[in-house]
């Protein structure tokens, strides 16, 4: 008979003693999360797929993991995964079999053309867990992604962005969405999760093809640029620097600018007075082709870049000094355009013409490394200027609209904010200005009349400098704000020329990918229902990309996991 000892040494022992040991345990712990895991999928959360790309960037539907072999961007572009009506739904269930077409795309980065993805693998859409109850403690609110029986095929999920609440009168305007009268204005936070890349610095090319978007304004520029950004000494030209002899709190001198060179294309007008044509010469002088010489006026007009082809043709054209200085000025300045609403997830084959914004963000980490002086963001939406002045020496940071006597705003501010990088960005979304240093928004966002109808957007939108300083600038990027068209492939109907009530318990969506989303813009009806939510959308989960093993002379598919994609949802 085992001592009471024994039993007790034999009790605590693993896999022995009357509890049936660790093996027994692993088995109980196993059934017990199977069933917490049924119990919660059963009563909280949902598992869905999206299988287009109504709402990229945001989320991703199937798609092709491109990486453009000029600039080295990544990006996704979007790919039907069947014959069957992509209007951005989500789907319960992946159809991962199917084959699909690959198609040249471009890259949103730098403009490269034609980039051949045949051999690039197709990813799944994002696999979404949604909460089912999360309305029942609150409604939907403004810009919260949700997930919706479609109105008018009940046993389709669909997934978008709520921008009209029950009760509310809502137009689009310009891009933007308004209700009763005044933009719907994001916050800092909701910027960052709609805003769409533009532009990264760390990503522009090298071939010769290319001219940098960020360049150092001036016969002798004070900062030097690098493939992580500009930097600049104060000790290069201190008396260039210096603060001015008044002490105002005016913006800096020393300016990097920003303007969209683009390679090719485009439908903005760039023109030049080029004088009387040449006697040998041939005027081009019918509108059917890019450029258009009016001699009345005596000004030769392009539309979109000019190509080198008629570069070099009209060149020919003349030899005098000054026309030949015109001619290169066209071709310069043609490759300047205006930011559009291009997005290098769709496809441009059937696409609608892009849109020229003005909602447009900067971004940069900025570090000051010595003197007191002033670092400055000069942003303009075509019709103001609003100029950004961190004084490091005052330790105030100041808002100026235009040339007006005074600040629009002021506030206190540390210079040790800027002694380690800090990211500085700053937006002219949903009218309004709004500043943020790191997470923090830097004083109350400044609200903005309407633009005028004939208002021409900038090309050249954004500048950054620095008197009195020296100072690095690193991670510049350049975003845009979601652009509400109102010319969908399915013809845009509601929230148009005029305002959309909305009644009781009726919501507005719209899919974050505007050229292409079918949503209540364009349905028979536009509102929502709130009996027709299934819930929100708060986890981004299992992302995958396909993969392939080979062993021996057999090749296996399998699903790799991608976890860079996991994230939570706004």
């Amino acid at each position: 008979m085992a001592s009471p000892t024994m039993e007790r040494e034999a009790a605590d022992q693993p896999g022995k003693g009357a509890g049936g040991g660790g093996a027994r345990q692993l088995v109980e712990a196993a059934v017990c999360l199977v069933l917490a895991v049924i119990v919660f999928r059963t009563f909280e959360v949902e598992g869905y797929m999206i299988s287009t790309g109504s709402m990229a960037p945001s989320l991703w539907g199937y798609h092709k993991r491109v990486v453009c072999p000029t600039c080295r961007y990544s990006f996704a572009m979007g790919i039907a995964f069947d014959d069957d009506d992509a209007a951005g739904d989500v789907r319960g269930v992946a159809d991962g079999d199917a084959t699909l077409p690959a198609e040249p795309c471009v890259c949103p980065n730098c403009g490269q053309e034609s980039i051949d993805v045949a051999d690039v693998p197709r990813s799944q859409g994002d696999q979404l867990l949604v909460h089912k109850n999360a309305y029942k403690f609150h409604p939907p609110r403004r810009w919260e992604t949700v997930v919706f029986r479609n109105p008018h095929r009940p046993t389709q999920a669909y997934v978008k962005r709520v921008v009209g609440l029950p009760g509310e009168r809502l137009r689009i305007v310009a891009g933007d969405v308004w209700i009763d009268g005044e933009p719907a204005r994001k916050g800092h936070q909701m910027q960052r999760a709609l805003r769409v890349p533009v532009h990264e610095h760390a990503f522009a090319p090298q071939d010769a093809h290319w001219q940098s978007r960020w360049r150092a304004e001036g016969d002798r520029p004070t900062w030097k640029e690098s493939s992580r950004g500009f930097e600049i000494d104060l000790l290069d030209d201190p008396a260039a620097l210096s603060r001015t002899d008044d002490g105002d709190s005016r913006p800096p001198v020393a300016w990097v600018v920003y303007r969209h060179w683009i390679r090719a294309g485009g439908s903005h007008e760039t023109s030049v007075p080029i004088g009387a044509w040449p006697e040998d010469g041939n005027p081009p002088l019918t509108s059917f082709l890019p450029v258009r010489y009016d001699p009345d006026s005596a000004v030769l007009s392009c539309t979109g870049a000019l190509p080198d082809s008629w570069r070099r043709r009209l060149l020919n054209d003349g030899s005098q000094p000054e026309f030949q200085r015109q001619i290169e000025r066209l071709h310069e300045e043609s490759h300047y355009a205006p930011v559009t609403d291009v997005y290098g997830y769709n496809r441009r084959e059937g696409e609608s013409a892009p849109v020229a914004v003005r909602d447009l963000m900067f971004s940069a980490a900025v570090e000051v490394t010595g003197g007191e002086g002033r670092f400055g963001v000069r942003m303009t939406d075509g019709v103001q200027r609003f100029d950004l002045v961190l004084d490091v020496g005052a330790e105030q940071a100041h808002l100026w609209v235009d040339d007006d006597e005074r600040p629009a705003r002021s506030v206190p501010f540390s210079r040790d904010t800027l002694m380690a990088p800090v990211l500085v960005e700053m937006s002219l979304f949903d009218r309004q200005v709004l500043v943020a240093v790191g997470d923090e928004s830097l004083f109350e966002p400044l609200t903005l009349a309407p633009l005028p109808t004939d208002s021409e957007p900038p090309r050249a939108p954004v500048k950054f400098g620095a008197r009195g300083l020296s100072a690095r600038v690193t991670e510049l990027k350049m975003f845009r704000d979601v652009h509400y068209r109102t010319d969908t492939p399915r013809t845009a109907r509601h929230g148009i020329e005029e305002e959309c009530v909305l009644g009781p318990d009726e919501y507005f969506v719209l899919g974050d990918n505007s050229p292409v989303s079918a949503d209540s813009r364009c349905w028979p009806s536009p509102a929502v229902h709130a009996r027709l939510f299934l819930g929100k959308p708060f986890l981004v989960h299992l992302p995958s990309r396909p993969g392939r093993v080979r062993i021996g002379n057999r090749t296996a598919h399998i699903r790799v996991p991608e976890v860079s994609r996991i994230r939570y949802i706004r």
